[in-house]
């Protein structure tokens, strides 16, 4: 029987030997060297850097998780007990911080950040807060541990008269070791103040105000009726300056001064009946009123309409009623003049009535919550000079009807 041929042709193996060379030494090493032991090549020491190069791959293949966690914010959220807070009252927010991530969140910074429309009252739960209310931001340091959370309580104060706003909260958490940031937001509606002056009619209700201006304007009704049927009955009908056109020119100065004695009113009633009392400052703002002002152009019937922002400071105040701790806003009656946009009062009164400043303030004995900082009559009673003219036309317009007709 003839031997099998070889699938691939074999060279000469070291020393000029074939590859049967290898086969006899693989059979000669198996008889020197038992199952269970090594040949001199494969000691111990030789395999020891194979072992450690293992072994730190292991290592490292352990630790990549654990060099990749980091805190994780974006469970944080802020919540309310209500959606609306009424105009003058106090909103709590309630603030949860909470790390949700494997890692724990070391000297984290809290950025709390309140509306511009409210004030900061007090927060509760961070430690060595920082308030600056320029800016209206509280920061603090915090810990978090991993799956850990932390309660933080805001209270801001919504301004009188500011229905129909938001009061809206920010907060920012970051962890600077790792640069993980996360922002959320909150908000409350301020809602309107239920009234309780004026008349309830069919369950609405008119306020002082309102009373007033339906009773102008009903016997401005009756006034102008009653000219009507001077002018169609006497010599002046057709005439464009009849009585109609007095008796209107009459009206509307009296409806201006009726406006300017209601402010009178209310000047003499905190001069004479509001109580004083001393308040602590814990908040202040400058609130924008846009005045419009039209003009008529030189070159014909077109007229140009201006827009000026005048700038006035509102106040937060801490003061007490019969031993009860109060907070509201306010600054002045309303009467006073505020020339070339007010800048240069604000910055004078912002000097003067500082943050934390004790300061004398008045309150409405019927409604506490109502108080001023600044009384007197003020220059805005100027004005009531305007309407004279008019009023002194129609006068002589209704004088002359009346002497013609009778």
């Amino acid at each position: 029987m003839t031997a099998p041929r070889r699938l691939f042709n074999e060279k000469p193996g070291p020393n000029g030997k074939d590859a049967s060379y290898f086969r006899r030494m693989a059979r000669s090493n198996q008889r020197a060297y038992p199952a269970g032991q090594l040949p001199p090549a494969m000691t111990s020491s030789a395999l020891r850097p194979i072992v450690t190069s293992t072994l730190t791959a292991i290592g490292l293949l352990i630790a990549l998780p654990k060099a990749e966690a980091k805190p994780d914010f974006t469970a944080s959220e802020i919540t309310t007990d209500s959606s609306t807070v009424i105009e003058g009252d106090v909103a709590r927010f309630r603030v949860r911080l909470h790390n949700q991530g494997d890692e724990p969140a070391d000297s984290t910074e809290v950025a709390i950040q309140w509306p511009p429309m409210g004030y900061l009252i007090e927060v509760t739960g961070l430690d060595d807060t920082q308030v600056d209310h320029d800016a209206r931001t509280v920061k603090a340091m915090t810990s978090l541990p991993a799956q850990g959370e932390r309660l933080v309580h805001v209270a801001v104060l919504a301004p009188r008269d500011s229905a129909g706003k938001l009061l809206s909260l920010t907060v920012r958490l970051i962890h600077f070791h790792t640069m993980v940031e996360h922002w959320f937001h909150g908000k409350i509606e301020i809602d309107t103040r239920p009234r309780t002056d004026g008349l309830l009619i069919g369950g609405y209700r008119i306020t002082t105000a309102g009373v007033l201006t339906l009773a102008w304007l009903g016997v401005t009704c009756i006034v102008l009726l009653l000219a009507s049927l001077l002018q169609r009955q006497g010599t002046a009908a057709g005439r464009l300056f009849g009585p109609r056109a007095g008796a209107t020119g009459i009206m509307i100065a009296l409806g201006f001064w009726l406006i300017f004695a209601a402010m009178a009113w209310h000047d003499y009633q905190v001069l004479r009946h509001w109580k004083e009392t001393t308040g602590t400052i814990i908040g202040r703002r400058v609130t924008i009123q846009t005045v419009s002002s039209s003009h008529r152009l030189s070159g014909g019937a077109t007229s140009q309409t201006r827009h000026s922002d005048v700038a006035k400071p509102e106040f937060a105040v801490r003061y007490l009623v019969d031993g009860r701790e109060r907070l509201s806003t306010g600054y002045d009656t309303g009467s006073s003049l505020r020339v070339g946009g007010g800048k240069a009062q604000l910055e004078k009164e912002f000097q003067e009535w500082t943050i934390g400043a004790q300061v004398p303030c008045w309150y409405d004995p019927a409604d506490p919550a109502a108080i001023v900082l600044k009384r007197g009559f003020g220059g805005a009673y100027l004005f009531a000079l305007l309407p004279l003219f008019p009023f002194w036309i129609g006068w002589r317009i209704l004088r002359g009807s009346l002497s013609k007709a009778g």
